[in-house]
């Protein structure tokens, strides 16, 4: 059996008050229950997540799939 690895992507806002919590919760979650991962983490300008149509920060996508926010106005 092939071992995929889940593709994570989270994008940030400059000064998320949220960024540190959210890449610790995640990484001791992957850790935990022993899942391979392929993961991006970046800091992005307001002006770059409106234009790829992200509506909060933190916003997480995974498999191309946006996961988080829901319903959330603005990228900030």
């Amino acid at each position: 059996m092939e071992n995929k690895k889940i593709k994570i992507e989270v994008y940030f806002a400059p000064q998320c008050p949220t960024k540190g919590a959210v890449e610790k919760n995640l990484l001791e979650a992957l850790e935990l229950e022993s899942i391979p991962y392929d993961l991006t983490i970046e800091v992005i300008a307001p002006e770059e997540a409106e234009k790829r149509g992200f509506r909060g920060s933190p916003t997480i996508i995974i498999h191309g799939e946006i996961f988080q926010p829901i319903d959330s106005p603005g990228f900030s």
